[in-house]
């Protein structure tokens, strides 16, 4: 009768540990996400399928927050909290990694943008031939005035999201890369 007991426990723990995937990690898994490469290309859909497992394994973990389920594991209840807590910050995390590679490929555009009507410009050359007014002075001004400013803040939100991008453990440095490419084209 005891030993029965005993083995119906162990078998609800084991189910329920099986059900709790990364309550505890080794050093080794840690080692071993440290030096996995990430994939050259995150894309939108990677990041929104992680964001849509982590909210379940929010749900999964809040819904285990309990003292049975606590003493089952031998843990305490804050234990459980902060693990649960962990994983809202993982979300966090990867909804800026989201939000900041949607920016990336808006400023992409804008840059594109730019260099075609730089190009333009460069290739239509002055509409009107001297002597000039100087109201066509000021005309040239103005477009100069608002095309530099137009480039100094697609540059400082593309460091901005580069800097995003560099955070540890997002394989941000490939990304960078492509950011300093387009700097400097």
């Amino acid at each position: 009768m005891e030993n029965s007991r005993l083995i119906f426990s162990l078998i609800a723990v084991m189910v329920l540990w099986a059900s709790m995937p990364l309550a505890y990690s080794t050093k080794k898994s840690f080692q071993k996400a440290a030096n996995e490469k990430a994939p050259y290309e995150i894309t939108y859909s990677m990041l929104e399928n992680r964001i849509k497992e982590m909210k379940n394994r929010i749900r999964a973990s809040e819904s285990a927050e309990n003292d049975h389920t606590a003493q089952q594991f031998g843990v305490l209840i804050f234990d459980m909290q902060t693990r649960t807590t962990k994983l809202r910050e993982i979300l966090a995390t990867y909804q800026r990694f989201l939000t900041a590679l949607k920016r990336q490929a808006t400023l992409d555009k804008e840059m594109s943008l730019m260099r075609d009507k730089v190009k333009t410009h460069q290739q239509i050359g002055l509409s009107q031939k001297p002597p000039y007014f100087l109201g066509f002075y000021d005309q040239l001004l103005d477009q100069a005035v608002t095309a530099g400013q137009e480039k100094a803040t697609v540059q400082s939100e593309k460091r901005f999201v580069g800097k995003v991008l560099e955070m540890p453990g997002q394989g941000g440095t490939k990304r960078k890369k492509s950011c300093e490419t387009s700097k400097s084209n």
